[in-house]
Order: structure tokens, then C-alpha cells, then sequence
């Protein structure tokens, strides 16, 4: 459990039935409190290290499904983790009985050539993080930090192996047509630049259908669709979903094909086979269902500071979107929202989407009049107005 969540000691060993909570349809631990010592070193239940430390933390819906069992019959304010006595589990008697034992045993039987302290299982989630990109305020916020200062302190050393993905941020930044960093490509919080309509992400309204827990199997079956990695609890669900979406881009690959694109480009734009894991360690939920899939009509446009168009928008495009793309995806008739884009332009952007053609279109025009109107407080003018 330490190693999934990057939890300290204290707090993990302070955990109660009732902070195995559900948000926004995903699993969560709330750490909410944690063993102290008082002046005269006595252990208390008291608030976490500081006000940061105070927080929800996602998890997998394997490791809640294991927690939800330990917690079966326990009062709402019991400790899900006790000692051999049934009460706190001290860390010097946790690391005598349980931790030494095992570091030896595996010393003998898989070659450990290092002696890990218990807390290294904190800071080996914190590089696990790092290694998939994960943005450093979300590994902030997730191992309660008080300021980013400490995570950087900390695990700054780390940060080298990004300096592509960095740079690939960058230049997507100021070019739009530039291929997607990697950790947009596989979080699915935008679409690849090359799909027609491209929808910038966030500020949606969620439009529900929240799948449910995948049951005590933690085996998987995982596809690739655009890009992004789609978990199932069902292998017959994964296989539905891929070759569904194979056959709604099958011109577009046909295209890809005859435009010279090689087979790992196209196996960006298409569904890969389910790939069968014994458990699910990425982001999301795992798909016990198959998702909701519904004709999106979306269009954009962009305009400059002065209100004006910064380039003619492309027509309005439509396409089959699944429900796992949240950035995309409604089963709304109409929607749009405005969003102002950094970089040294402070271009602002018109976004509608839908399932109505007429009422998109709609839409449509009145956010381009929205944005018009406020495309010259974008808050990205500040630093070109003042030299900042």
C-alpha cells in the first residue's frame, strides 16, 4: 500500500475504514490523520504533518478492492493496519518482525543487493512518477508536500531523463502542429494534432457515465487507441472497442497508408490488439463495460488580442467518440467554452462540440462572439505589455 500511494509511515498506518472513499466515480484513500508522538514521546492520532499532508489520493481500483476486504467488519474508526498486539503498528517492531525478514529472504532468494529503508517505498513511487512524467505539482500534491521546493529538493536529480519531453512541451506550445510530448499523447488530455477539429482539453462538462469497479480480478486486457491506453476488466469488451475503432478510421489509415506513413505513425491513429496484464498500474478506471460511443460535431476557432481571426477555422468536423475520451466526448446537444492560450500570441480559443449539427453550429457562433469579447484580457498579454 505504501509503494502505491507514497504515504509516510504515520499516515499509512493511521488509515480507517471510513477513508476508503469513492470521487468522481474513481477509488481514493484521504489521509486525515497521523501517528504522533507527544512531549513525553507518547504516540496520538493527531492532523497529518502539515496542511498539505491533508489529502485525497486515487488509487487502484486493485489496491482499494484488497483495502475494502481488510476493512469487512471493522467499525468506521478502527485502524485497517495493526501489530501483533492488535493495536499500532510501531515502525520499529514492523521493521523487526516484517521488513528485516523480508529483505533477507529476498537477499537469499532474488539476489537484493541493497537494504531499503521502509521509506524508500515512498521514494521509489515518487520516481516511478517521474519516470512516466507526471507533472511535478501532481507529485507534489499526491505526496503532501507543504511547497514544490521539497519535491524538487528531493527528487530534482530525477528530472534530467525529461529534458526531450521538455523540450518536445515547448516547441507543441508554439506550434500547435507539432507532435503531441509523450505524457499528452498517453494521458488523453488532448487529441493528436494531425485528426481534423482538433479540441483543446478541459473546461468540459462531464457527461457522466462513470464505469464501475472491475471486482476482485486485477487481470487486465489493454488496448492502444490513438495513443491512448484503454484498461478492460473483459476481454471481449477490449476487442469490441478495437475493432470498432479500426473500422470507424479505416479510410483515414487507408489515406495514411498511401501518404507514406510508416506502420508505428499509423499505430497512432489506430486501435492495437487487447494486451492481457495481471494488473492495471496506469491512470483511470478499468472499463468493466464497453463504453458509450456517440457522433461528436465540434469546430474551433482562434482569435488574436484585437479580435480578430488569427486563420480561417477549418469547417465544422464530426467523428464516432468514445467515452473514455473526455476530451472530446458529450452526449450533450450543444456545448462551448473559451480558452485563452499561452505563448507569446495570447491567442483565445472558441470551442463547441455536441451531437446536433444545427445546434453546434449554433453554438458555434456564439462563442466566437464570447471570445471576441474577451480575447484582449487574456492573461498571457501581461508579460508583453509590461516586459515581464
Amino acid at each position: 500500500m505504501i509503494a502505491e500511494t507514497g504515504f509516510r509511515w504515520g499516515e499509512s498506518t493511521a488509515l480507517q475504514p471510513r477513508d476508503l472513499q469513492m470521487r468522481n466515480g474513481r477509488p481514493v484513500l484521504r489521509v486525515q490523520r497521523a501517528w504522533k508522538r507527544d512531549e513525553g514521546g507518547q504516540p496520538y492520532l493527531g492532523a497529518p504533518k502539515s496542511k498539505k499532508s491533508r489529502r485525497t489520493v486515487v488509487v487502484r481500483w486493485g489496491l482499494w478492492n484488497k483495502l475494502k476486504r481488510r476493512a469487512k467488519g471493522l467499525k468506521p474508526t478502527d485502524l485497517l493496519f495493526t501489530g501483533p498486539m492488535g493495536g499500532r503498528w510501531d515502525a520499529g517492531t514492523f521493521r523487526r518482525l516484517r521488513w528485516v525478514p523480508a529483505i533477507e529472504l529476498a537477499a537469499e532468494k532474488f539476489g537484493l543487493t541493497k537494504r531499503p529503508r521502509i521509506h524508500d517505498l515512498r521514494h521509489s513511487h515518487a520516481a516511478w512518477l517521474i519516470a512516466a512524467k507526471v507533472p511535478l505539482p501532481a507529485i507534489q500534491a499526491r505526496l503532501g508536500h507543504e511547497s514544490i521546493t521539497t519535491t524538487i529538493d528531493v527528487y530534482g536529480h530525477l528530472l534530467d531523463a525529461l529534458d526531450d519531453e521538455v523540450v518536445a512541451a515547448v516547441e507543441w506550445a508554439m506550434d500547435p502542429m507539432a507532435p503531441l510530448p509523450g505524457f499528452l499523447v498517453h494521458s488523453g488530455l488532448a487529441q493528436l494534432p494531425h485528426q481534423r477539429g482538433w479540441v483543446a482539453p478541459g473546461g468540459w462538462t462531464d457527461p457522466g457515465g462513470t464505469p464501475a469497479a472491475p471486482g476482485d480480478s486485477e487481470t487486465v486486457f489493454v488496448i492502444t487507441a490513438g495513443g491512448r491506453r484503454v484498461p478492460f476488466a473483459e476481454r471481449q469488451h477490449a476487442q469490441a472497442v478495437a475493432d470498432q475503432w479500426n473500422d470507424d478510421r479505416a479510410g483515414t489509415i487507408t489515406k495514411l497508408r498511401e501518404a507514406g506513413w510508416t506502420e508505428d505513425e499509423i499505430n497512432r491513429v489506430r486501435a492495437l490488439a487487447p494486451e492481457e496484464r495481471e494488473r492495471w498500474t496506469g491512470a483511470g478506471p478499468v472499463w468493466c463495460r464497453k463504453p458509450d460511443r456517440q457522433l461528436v460535431y465540434h469546430r474551433v476557432a482562434t482569435f488574436r488580442p484585437d479580435g480578430t481571426l488569427a486563420h480561417e477555422p477549418e469547417p465544422m468536423a464530426d467523428g464516432w467518440v468514445w467515452e473514455f475520451e473526455t476530451d472530446l466526448y458529450t452526449d450533450a446537444t450543444a456545448q462551448m467554452r473559451t480558452e485563452f492560450r499561452p505563448g507569446p500570441s495570447a491567442l483565445t480559443e472558441a470551442f463547441a462540440r455536441g451531437t446536433d449539427k444545427e445546434a453546434v453550429s449554433r453554438a458555434y457562433d456564439e462563442v466566437c462572439a464570447k471570445a471576441q469579447e474577451v480575447c484582449g484580457h487574456s492573461p498571457y498579454l501581461k508579460p508583453l505589455i509590461t516586459g515581464e
